[in-house]
């Protein structure tokens, strides 16, 4: 569309002159300067008719360069697609034939580890079985022969107590026939009481035959004690007929004080009416305290430790004072040296 625009401008225009004027009297020049303005104005015609129909032309080409594109998009859509249905159909149906012939190949193979399974395990069938029917027939054998031994040693046992306890066997069949009649009349009377006086007599004796076994089984003790006494005297007897050494307990304590030497003895109730013994005197002043072998010494030391725990409570300051204290006193190691 073709239009016109105006366009005013205003120049500056900066001009400087030096001018000569002629001499009146003396004569000379002048400079002039200074800035005059001009106002411009253009008149622009503009003929935009081959641009617009070069735009018109253009604005065609791209619509219809837009519906190629839109044709070409639906119709590559619709092939991607189809294409798509078709790879997708494909991987599948694929996928399952891969997934079918592994399936069926580890159904192949389990068919046959199934095969040869069930073949071993047919053969250990008939192994058991085989097993089994032996050791039925085992059994039997044995359970026969043993039986025939018990049933032996239950008779043989049948026998003995039958023996050993035959009058109470006796009493008790004469006893079931009695007890199962009827009485009725003078006659029965009479057996019951010959019966009642025999089962009496019997009674008695049997209470008569304990009481003497009891009697036997007392008389029995009492010598096996008398005889295990007699035995312990004999070794504990001492022959007086020679010189021989006692062996008095005692209790040795020996220490330091200002005038020299402490030591004391410490004896049994039963033996202290021996202290006058010159002899025995004599003998416990020159005792000394023996060398401890580190055996005794740890036996010694594990016993004042237990009786120390088992004695003392130490979960107190005062119990752990005392414990420590006792600790320091026992020194196996002086008890040595001295």
């Amino acid at each position: 569309m073709s239009y016109s625009r105006q366009v005013s401008k205003q120049i500056a225009i900066h001009y400087s002159k030096t001018v000569s004027y002629p001499a009146s009297q003396s004569g000379g020049s002048i400079t002039v300067s200074g800035t005059a303005y001009e106002t411009v104005i253009v008149n622009v015609e503009v003929d935009t008719n081959p641009y617009d129909a070069s735009v018109q032309r253009c604005s065609n080409h791209v619509l219809g360069l837009t519906g190629a594109v839109a044709a070409t998009e639906t119709a590559q859509v619709a092939s991607i697609r189809d294409k798509a249905k078709k790879i997708g159909h494909t991987i599948v149906s694929g996928f399952f034939k891969t997934v079918r012939s592994e399936i069926s190949q580890q159904v192949a193979e389990l068919e046959s580890s199934i095969e040869a399974s069930l073949i071993h395990l047919t053969e250990l069938q008939k192994r058991c079985l085989d097993k089994q029917r032996q050791m039925t027939a085992d059994y039997h054998r044995i359970s026969s022969r043993y039986g025939k031994i018990f049933q032996e040693l239950n008779q043989e046992l049948e026998n003995r107590i039958f023996e050993i306890d035959k009058p109470v066997f006796q009493f008790q069949r004469s006893a079931s026939g009695v007890s199962s009649r009827t009485f009725d009349g003078a006659g029965a009377a009479m057996v019951e009481a010959s019966e009642v006086a025999a089962a009496r007599t019997k009674l008695e004796t049997s209470r008569l035959k304990w009481g003497a076994w009891e009697t036997l089984d007392t008389v029995e003790k009492y010598l096996g004690t008398s005889k295990d006494v007699a035995e312990v005297m004999d070794r504990s007897s001492i022959v007086a007929s020679e010189d021989i050494e006692t062996v008095v307990p005692a209790l040795f304590f020996e220490g330091t004080v200002e005038g020299g030497i402490n030591r004391q003895t410490f004896t049994p109730e039963p033996v202290k009416e021996m202290n006058n013994d010159p002899k025995l005197q004599s003998a416990l002043a020159a005792q000394r305290y023996p060398k401890v072998k580190p055996a005794e010494e740890g036996m010694l030391y594990r016993y004042f430790t237990e009786e120390m725990a088992n004695k003392i409570d130490q979960t107190t300051p005062h119990g752990r004072r005392v414990a420590e204290k006792m600790k320091e006193m026992f020194s196996l190691e002086n008890t040595n040296k001295n």
